[in-house]
């Protein structure tokens, strides 16, 4: 592909096993992209990069016990 990507074809019936990226791409979905008009690939870039250093460091992760993983010095 022209990006670098490799295809990998999930396994047959196998419902678990794109659970992780599902859940990540869901999450993109509804918590960014859902509530803005991306005006081309750059600005899409720009918006993925803030989202996910939001998602990293700001907000709380079940996992941790719904800590924030980083405080941030605001």
């Amino acid at each position: 592909m022209a990006v670098g990507l490799e295809v990998v074809p999930t396994p047959f019936r196998a419902p678990r096993a794109n659970a992780v990226c599902e859940r990540l791409l869901g999450s993109v979905r509804r918590d960014c992209l859902d509530w803005l008009i991306i005006m081309g690939e750059r600005h899409l870039v720009e918006v993925l990069h803030e989202y996910f250093e939001h998602y990293k460091r700001a907000r709380p992760h079940r996992a941790l016990g719904l800590p924030h993983p980083i405080r941030s010095s605001c």
